[in-house]
């Protein structure tokens, strides 16, 4: 359990420093902003996701939930850093 914490963990960092579609990262006060994709990115990441499916999944959440062009963000080299750990 807490090696899946820890990679919980890694993807909410990677989420708000790489990810970051809607420019918070310099906002103390939003570091949770993405914390509610954290759980389906990191079932994606359990299940295999290569870095072509985590951006997809990446873009997808910027374009359906956040509202937002797919790139917004750094899908791409979050979706690296996220099949990387």
């Amino acid at each position: 359990m807490d090696g899946v914490k820890a990679v919980m963990g890694s993807i909410r960092q990677i989420l708000i420093e790489v990810w970051d579609p809607i420019g918070v990262r310099g906002i103390p006060q939003a570091r949770d902003e993405y914390d509610g994709y954290v759980g389906v990115v990191a079932r994606a990441w359990t299940e295999g996701a290569d870095v072509a499916a985590l951006r997809a999944l990446l873009e997808g959440i910027t374009e359906r939930e956040i509202g937002l062009p797919a790139g917004s963000g750094d899908a791409q080299g979050a979706a690296e850093q996220i099949a990387a750990l």
